[in-house]
């Protein structure tokens, strides 16, 4: 899960982008808006091999003129 708060600018809900081990899993993901200005990004990962090294990276753009590309990606071990 992925929690981002609008700031000056607002997320583009529509650019929202996640890959999943370098798999695009955007159609796999559920994605709600508040209107306090919170976006949610949830995806539910698939059973993972214990100790396996995985990667997640989520891009989105705002609504400034141009838009700015947001990104951040980050690593986890599955558990034993």
């Amino acid at each position: 899960m992925a929690v981002l708060y609008d700031g000056s600018t607002l997320v583009n809900t529509n650019s929202v982008r996640l890959s999943f081990n370098g798999s695009n899993v955007t159609s796999q993901t559920a994605i709600t808006t508040t209107a306090a200005g919170v976006t949610r990004v949830d995806y539910a990962y698939p059973m993972l091999a214990s100790g396996s090294t995985n990667r997640v990276t989520l891009l989105f753009n705002d609504n400034d003129v141009p838009p700015n590309l947001i990104s951040t990606a980050g690593s986890f071990v599955a558990a034993g």
